[in-house]
């Protein structure tokens, strides 16, 4: 009995925390005019926050409120911020305040995703289990009976190829934690916001698009935003593991799905490409081995699933395959493949289908070769 008084008291705690430490997120926003057009989210935005007041004040008894709160506050913010941030990625962060405002919004993304980890989590019971203990789920809500896994792989690959972009209904065999508590699709949509405000400040810093910059320029301009680099790709692997996996760790593995890489739309592909060429650039500053194999995965996943397993689709594979060349590439893209695909046949196969040159003949970034002192 006194175990079981514990267990609540302890839940009763981790709730409250929550909602103690919520007001620090609310407060990330403190001084912003947000977009008066969007009148239902704002609305949403002061549900949240009432919510969070009423529980300061009287206490969480029920994690069905913190669920309440953290949803509406949270859904509500990434609609009434978005015309925001998209103004000032279209102006290419130049009029005055657009950096403050991009420093604010990265704050309060950073925030949220950090809480909703650290804290919902825990105070929703969604820590993942080991053994065989069952892992629990999201206790307010009805929600709509799972998608076969098989079924849902289906749709989303006809739908890749057709471009449209959202699954919210469909989660993986081992959803993360956060994603259970803030639902797939606000976990994902908050996580790419921040992701890809990421790469868009970088894209402006370092003049990534057409005609690309060379190495060498590369490795100097991206040094006033390594920090955003390395912000963006983590964001962005929460986004391709929120329905299961570990995409920044795991091996290039073959696959027969998109989503066994993560890909449940075109959003997901994007930030794949997205975070390849971010991990490339990291290379070209660190000369670190950790970010050269893991611009050689993703950009790899990126052509891999274009290429092969939405063939006709019609994206682009021009700046992926030009990165893995710099990246060293025939050889460089064997010896991730060897790791993983084993047979020397599959490789041989794939890497003909890749039309890589090999790494010999391939132009050496400068900016990511440069000898450290001692040498």
């Amino acid at each position: 009995m006194a175990s079981h008084v514990a267990a609540a008291d302890d839940a009763d705690a981790l709730r409250n925390k929550a909602v103690t430490e919520f007001a620090a997120v609310i407060a990330t926003l403190d001084g912003v005019e947000l977009d008066a057009s969007e009148g239902d989210a704002l609305k949403k935005m002061k549900r949240g926050a009432a919510l969070r007041g009423v529980m300061a004040a009287k206490g969480c008894d029920k994690p069905e409120t913190l669920e309440t709160m953290a949803r509406e506050w949270v859904g509500g913010m990434l609609v009434a911020t978005y015309a925001l941030e998209k103004a000032a990625s279209s102006r290419r962060f130049v009029q005055q305040g657009d950096r403050e405002l991009v420093s604010t919004l990265n704050k309060c993304y950073d925030a949220t995703s950090t809480w909703a980890e650290t804290h919902l989590v825990a105070a929703l019971g969604l820590t993942k289990k080991t053994n065989d203990e069952e892992e629990q789920r999201p206790s307010c809500e009805a929600r709509p009976d799972p998608v076969p896994e098989a079924e849902a792989r289906r749709l989303v690959n006809e739908a890749l190829r057709r471009g449209t972009a959202q699954f919210e209904d469909y989660a993986g065999d081992d959803p993360a934690p956060a994603a259970l508590a803030l639902q797939t699709d606000t976990w994902e949509a908050l996580n790419w916001r921040r992701g890809a405000l990421a790469y868009y400040v970088t894209a402006t810093v370092c003049g990534l698009g057409k005609g690309n910059p060379s190495s060498d320029e590369l490795s100097k301009s991206a040094v006033a935003v390594r920090d955003e680099l390395e912000a963006g790709i983590a964001a962005i692997g929460r986004v391709l593991d929120a329905r299961g996996g570990d995409s920044l760790h795991s091996d290039l593995k073959p696959a027969t799905q998109a989503t066994d890489y993560g890909v449940w739309s075109t959003t997901h592909l994007l930030g794949m490409a997205y975070a390849g060429e971010q991990a490339y650039i990291l290379w070209l500053l660190d000369d670190s081995e950790d970010w050269r194999r893991l611009a050689l995965v993703l950009l790899h996943r990126y052509v891999y699933v274009v290429e092969v397993l939405m063939v006709g689709c019609g994206w682009s594979v021009k700046r992926p395959k030009e990165l893995l060349g710099l990246l060293g590439g025939r050889k460089a893209v064997e010896s991730c493949l060897a790791k993983e695909w084993g047979a020397d046949e599959a490789i041989a196969k794939e890497l003909k289908r890749l039309g890589l040159g090999d790494a010999s003949s391939e132009k050496k970034p400068s900016g990511g070769r440069r000898k450290k002192k001692g040498r």
